[in-house]
């Protein structure tokens, strides 16, 4: 009796066996889960995760209970049923459990079968020489770079094929499993008997507490499909890995030539001292950003992208029919569509957006201006109580980015909703008609899915591309300024035969400046290049008012000559003609008789040494600043340069010497302290032709009277100009050229000028002297002027 009990009934060893395949199943979906848990995306940026949800999207295809009920039928068709369907209805059992409980993870699948389009949706029409630019970068002129863009390719292809493998792989490990247990069960259906003997064997093993020693691998486990998983998603991150290591320095070149590039047309143009500093900044960091950033979106998101939903078409096509290819293509179709047809009304919007919002540094080119503006004049903002003025300027700019950015993203969430409608009536078409075939037996279900993860990356690509399109379409518009003054195309070689300088009948004015916001609505050119440049139609059509007109001027060399004149007269203009950081409009402005277009800019710039009435000083070191132009002057040409410039005292007063910060740009020093510093420095670079431009504006009498004594003594020899205010500085001068209306009115020496009662250099003397313009030449004058050097 007790031995009979231990033998199950037929029927009860059959369900012992559904039992145990059920449990099987369910081991599967739990190893599928654990599977999905590791294979969360990696967060850094610029780099696939090891797991890449494209491989996660097919893994959850091909492993969805449905799918694995319908790979095995064919399989299971095979073997003999007896004419019972138990085992089929069974397996449809299990197979609707085991969806369900899919269905219930619902917030866990969802974002990935869903196209995510919350943050996809930047519009911006990049212009064709933006892709040109690209098309360059990422075909460079090096053979090395070249090589490792070869490499990144090959390295994506290969990532791309074993991401798709590795979930085929893993589902046909689960088809196997499948198979063998459906196996085991028609087995058992048709021998009950030694099924009952082995379970009543199993059932006395366990009571007894003996076992079986078993080997450590099943003799039916497949090793190969075990072993082909891991090894294809080692082999997708390494491939993955591989491919950002060898673009790193593709992109990383890319960029770095761009930027210097631009820092070098900043340098060229005069559109830096027209335009906010923090503009600027902003204008190149973003732009130098962005080419990196686009060359790594488009090898690595749009390609990979592409070549995914191409396999996934084809594996449609294989599995479910032409049918839900064609429901696809059309979805994509349409979805692209519409994204093109609404961001086109938006590009008003979204480019006065752009105008006051910082896309990458999440400041507005106008708000890093305004920041650098400020801050940089923080002094004045306090001396002014102004304060609460400028709280309130940079409020004003902020309010108005907030509304901006409300419009923009109020216009955004209409764009993701009809891009999910469409999305959504695709997929609800194609499962519509996967769900009949699969009704009647023709086609398996779940590959639809795939569509999801290509949709979801296209949108993230697609918002990636129209951002850093943006930021890179800014600079490159800068990029087409063309400078004012550039090399001849065939120059001559500069001679210097002593430093004789002629203006003759020169006429300038000055072009209109350019702004970011003209440039932020100046389309680029069709045939823009990297670093190339055109010129600007406007700036060469319109000039502004006329500074010089028919200025002629001859200073022999090693003179000095004085210019001297009411405030816009152009004495400054005539420096920087000099130096040629511009060109007159007509005339000439010749060294030793050799026209400055002729020559190569540095050739002549190199014997020229420039004292400007606001010495620029960097945020380092005095030595730092004293050396700047001259890096290789030795230490006793530094303390020469220091003692002319009456800068000892100054040098020994500091805690660190030479070594002491002077601050931004040169807070730390005072007026004459920075001027004295501008001199030092143009001693130290030792030129034949020195131009002063108000050199001892913010000296003290004491003072400028060394510094003049030392000016004497290094202009000895050398052409000098000297541009004055203060006529005593100019006094010793061995011509005063005196400016009107962009023209010489007067010529002379100092006395001979003063003989003259009712000129325009007595009438300024007399006003600073405070004499009567009659008794500007009498001695009585004379006894009255502030002291000055000796004419030479």
């Amino acid at each position: 009796m007790a031995s009979f009990a231990r033998a199950p009934a037929p029927g009860e060893q059959l369900q012992h066996l559904f039992v145990r395949l059920e449990q099987q199943q369910k081991q599967l979906l739990l190893l599928h889960q654990s599977h999905l848990l590791l294979c969360k995306p990696a967060s850094r940026a610029g780099a696939a995760a090891p797991c890449m949800r494209p491989s996660l999207g097919l893994l959850r295809c091909f492993t969805h209970p449905a799918t694995r009920t319908i790979f095995s039928s064919s399989s299971e068709g095979q073997y003999p049923s007896n004419g019972n369907n138990s085992s089929t209805m069974r397996r449809s059992s299990v197979s609707g459990s085991s969806g369900s409980s899919s269905n219930g993870r619902g917030n866990t699948s969802g974002p990935l079968i869903v196209a995510d389009s919350s943050e996809s949706n930047r519009e911006g029409v990049a212009p064709k020489s933006l892709w040109r630019l690209l098309a360059a970068a990422m075909w460079p002129a090096s053979r090395t770079l070249k090589a490792r863009v070869v490499g990144a390719v090959v390295s994506l292809l290969a990532a791309k094929c074993l991401t798709i493998a590795a979930p085929v792989a893993l589902a046909g490990l689960i088809d196997h499993f499948t198979q063998t247990a459906a196996a085991e069960a028609t087995q058992a259906t048709a021998g009950t008997a030694a099924a009952a003997a082995a379970a009543a064997a199993d059932a006395a093993a366990e009571e007894t507490g003996k076992t079986t020693a078993r080997p450590l691998l099943h003799p039916a486990l497949p090793v190969g499909l075990v072993v082909s998983y891991p090894l294809a998603r080692l082999g997708a991150s390494a491939f993955t890995e591989l491919r950002t290591a060898l673009f790193t320095r593709v992109s990383q070149r890319a960029s770095r030539e761009l930027a210097a590039t631009a820092f070098s047309h900043m340098h060229a143009t005069s559109f830096s001292s027209n335009n906010k500093v923090g503009e600027l900044t902003a204008v190149l960091t973003r732009g130098t950003k962005a080419i990196s950033q686009l060359l790594n979106v488009l090898l690595f998101q749009v390609l990979p992208t592409t070549l995914e939903f191409l396999m996934v078409l084809v594996l449609l096509k294989l599995r479910v029919g032409w049918t839900v290819a064609a429901t696809a293509v059309a979805t994509i179709s349409a979805y692209w569509a519409f994204t093109a047809v609404v961001t086109t009304r938006r590009a008003k919007l979204r480019r006065e957006m752009n105008r006051l919002e910082g896309l990458s540094a999440g400041l507005c080119f106008f708000v890093a201006g305004l920041l650098v503006d400020s801050l940089g004049n923080a002094e004045a903002v306090r001396y002014f109580t102004a304060e609460a003025q400028e709280a309130e300027r940079f409020g004003a700019v902020q309010r108005q980015l907030e509304s901006q950015t409300a419009k923009v993203n109020e216009s955004l969430a209409l764009l993701n909703f009809g891009q999910q409608l469409i999305f959504t009536s695709g997929l609800t078409l194609a499962l519509l008609h996967t769900a009949n075939l699969v009704a009647s037996g023709a086609a398996p279900v779940g590959q639809i899915v795939l569509l999801a993860i290509p949709l979801n990356f296209i949108g993230t690509a697609y918002r990636e591309l129209t951002l850093n399109t943006i930021d890179l379409e800014k600079l490159q518009q800068l990029l087409q300024l063309k400078p004012l003054v550039q090399d001849p195309p065939n120059p001559v070689a500069f001679q210097l035969q002593g430093g004789s300088v002629e203006f003759k009948d020169v006429k300038f004015a000055y072009p209109p400046s350019h702004s970011l916001e003209q440039l932020s609505v100046q389309p680029a050119p069709q045939n823009q290049q990297l670093g190339e440049s055109v010129q600007d139609s406007t700036a060469a059509q319109s000039v502004g008012k006329m500074v010089l007109d028919g200025f002629s001027l001859q200073v022999p060399a090693g003179s000095r000559v004085a210019l001297v004149g009411e405030s816009g007269s152009g004495k400054t203009t005539l420096i920087r003609l000099l130096y040629r950081l511009a060109d007159p409009l007509s005339g000439v402005v010749s060294i030793d008789g050799q026209d400055l277009k002729t020559l190569p800019i540095m050739s002549f710039r190199r014997h020229i040494g420039v004292v400007p009435q606001d010495v620029a000083l960097f945020n380092e070191s005095l030595g730092f600043n004293l050396r700047y132009g001259s890096p290789h002057a030795t230490d006793e040409q530094v303390k020469e340069a220091i003692r002319l410039a009456e800068l000892t005292e100054l040098v020994e007063s500091l805690p660190e010497g030479l070594n002491t910060p002077v601050g931004d740009r040169g807070l730390r020093l005072s007026g004459g302290e920075k001027q004295r510093v501008g001199i030092a420095r143009c001693l130290l670079r030792n030129p034949e032709i020195v131009l002063f431009d108000e050199a001892t504006s913010a000296l003290d009498l004491h003072t400028e009277h060394k510094i003049l004594k030392a000016l004497q003594a290094i202009s000895h020899g050398r052409t000098t100009l000297l541009i004055a205010h203060r006529l005593s500085t100019v006094a010793g001068a061995d011509t005063i050229a005196v400016l009107d209306r962009g023209r010489v009115a007067e010529i002379g020496t100092h006395q001979q000028l003063l003989r003259k009662p009712n000129g325009l250099y007595a009438s300024m003397w007399a006003r600073q002297c405070g004499v009567c313009v009659d008794c500007a030449g009498s001695e009585k004058a004379k006894r009255g002027k502030p002291s000055a050097p000796p004419d030479r």
